[in-house]
């Protein structure tokens, strides 16, 4: 049976650490990698991006959720054995796919898209790692 508050715990875990990974650890690589000017930010244009911003993290929030549930059945059903292997088998299967082919397909030189990959890839695979762990350990 799976555990929805820990499901809700785990989704919070992964938004903070997007904020983490994609703010103080790589926010500049990020920035560069998408083609941000972060010298052309103003207070007034950054006040505006974050009330801007969210809508699409609520949502975002509501689709992580839904993934880290997805997780949770995966973990409840012994797929992979233990949480954090579920979460390496979705991670192959899935998240890691798709970080690549969003790479590949962004329009971006071929150095830049590697970053992308990883920035990307890196995040994800280190979330359902911590959330496959969660899951496990809190049934």
């Amino acid at each position: 049976m799976v555990n929805i508050v820990a499901v809700i715990v785990c989704a919070v875990v992964y938004m903070i650490g997007g904020y983490v990974w994609y703010g103080p650890l790589f926010g500049k690589n990020w920035a560069q990698v998408i083609g941000m000017d972060m010298s052309a930010m103003t207070p007034e244009k950054k006040k505006e991006m974050s009330k801007q911003m969210w809508p699409t993290m609520f949502l975002n929030f509501i689709v992580t959720i839904v993934m880290m549930y997805v997780l949770a059945l995966f973990v409840d059903l012994g797929i992979g054995g233990s949480g954090i292997v579920a979460g390496i088998i979705i991670w192959i299967g899935f998240l890691m796919p798709m970080a690549a082919s969003g790479a590949m397909w962004g329009g971006k030189s071929k150095k830049l898209s590697w970053q992308m990959f990883w920035l990307t890839a890196g995040y994800q695979l280190l979330m359902v790692i911590i959330a496959g762990w969660i899951l496990s350990v809190w049934r």
